[in-house]
């Protein structure tokens, strides 16, 4: 004897089938094209040898010299082009810099590698961001 199943059975089975084979896949989440990887301008906090309580400038990509400060719990720089000058080229600049980043021994790397940890972002020929790289096994 043969058995007719109904529209309604098969349709329940269709979707059984389907959500067993769906179940391994991981949503939305896994895009082909990969994510651009962000900088964070957060807030933070800052200890007592921390890189704004220092008075050494760091050399930046441009062969700037920056001094950092905190305002309003966001890290801001002053930029200059030598220590001979009195007042800063750039004042207040926006500092970012990436998730893991230590910023208190930043100060102790030697020139070159703060060279290329310190990076200048420039909008319109002036300087508008300091992004400071974490220097891991990917920067």
């Amino acid at each position: 004897m043969t058995r007719k199943y109904n529209l309604n059975h098969r349709l329940i089975a269709c979707v059984l089938l389907i959500s067993l084979f769906l179940q391994s896949c991981g949503g939305f989440q896994n895009h082909i094209v990969p994510q651009e990887k962000k900088q964070s301008n957060r807030t933070i906090e800052l200890s007592d040898n921390s890189l704004v309580n220092t008075d050494k400038e760091i050399l930046t990509s441009g062969d700037y010299l920056a001094s950092f400060y905190e305002d309003k719990g966001e890290l801001k720089a002053n930029l200059r082009v030598d220590e001979t000058q009195a007042e800063p080229n750039y004042k207040g600049v926006h500092a970012l810099f990436d998730k893991g980043t230590d910023l208190v021994n930043l100060t102790k790397l030697d020139p070159t590698t703060q060279k290329n940890r310190i990076q200048l972002s420039r909008k319109n020929g002036t300087i508008d961001k300091v992004i400071i790289l974490n220097g891991g096994a990917a920067g």
